[in-house]
């Protein structure tokens, strides 16, 4: 009689403290071992696609972009880079698109950016660039590919630029753009009178797979 009251003792404690019940998350918020995803062009989860196109970013803060022995480069400041409003200061970069990069499909850079003063007008910031597949050509792209953006008449305010698209026609992963990104400070558009700080150049390029096989 003892044993069988200790049996039924132990048996109350593990119902009691060790059989709670989980409850699943809501609407498939996480995989589970026998969940799918997949990405071929449009994201998959459980057969239930993601209609909508999905973008990342290639990061160039100006604190990594290096100063290669030119003369005419914008000041190293804790604003950020500061480019001159009198003559077109520049910095070069090279990136790689990333193996989750959708292939062929354009990319659009922008810029980020502030003003340290009030005054009010407009930078024109430009990129020339080449862009190259592996074993092809890099040919240079001509064409005014530059973005007019205005200040607010106020000071420390992290402005972004609106995008230029540049053609990713037959660009695949992999491949290297190798670009010059400077203010036109000479251009008629460019009327703010006083340095621009550059923050950040990205590169906003569309995703088409997570990644690719290692072969």
């Amino acid at each position: 009689m003892k044993k069988i009251f200790i049996l039924f003792t132990i048996l109350l404690i593990v119902v009691l403290t060790g059989c709670s019940v989980q409850t699943p998350p809501p609407n498939n918020q996480f995989l589970k071992n026998n969940d799918t995803l997949t990405f071929n062009g449009t994201l998959s989860i459980n057969n239930i696609n993601i209609t909508e196109d999905l973008y990342e970013d290639l990061r160039f803060p100006v604190n990594q972009i290096p100063i290669r022995g030119l003369s005419n480069v914008p000041e190293e400041t804790k604003f950020g880079d500061a480019f001159s409003p009198s003559s077109n200061e520049e910095l070069f970069l090279i990136a790689q698109m990333p193996h989750s990069y959708k292939e062929g499909t354009d990319i659009f850079p922008h810029w980020h950016w502030i003003v340290t003063n009030s005054d009010s007008g407009d930078v024109v910031w430009c990129i020339e660039y080449t862009w190259a597949n592996i074993n092809d050509e890099f040919d240079f792209v001509s064409g005014d590919y530059c973005v007019v953006d205005s200040t607010t008449n106020a000071s420390n305010i992290h402005l972004m630029t609106p995008h230029l698209v540049l053609n990713g026609t037959n660009k695949t992963a992999s491949s290297i753009i190798n670009a010059r990104l400077y203010r036109n400070a000479t251009d008629p558009r460019d009327t703010y009178t006083s340095d621009a700080y550059l923050l950040e150049f990205d590169i906003h390029y569309k995703i088409g797979r997570l990644g690719e096989a290692f072969t």
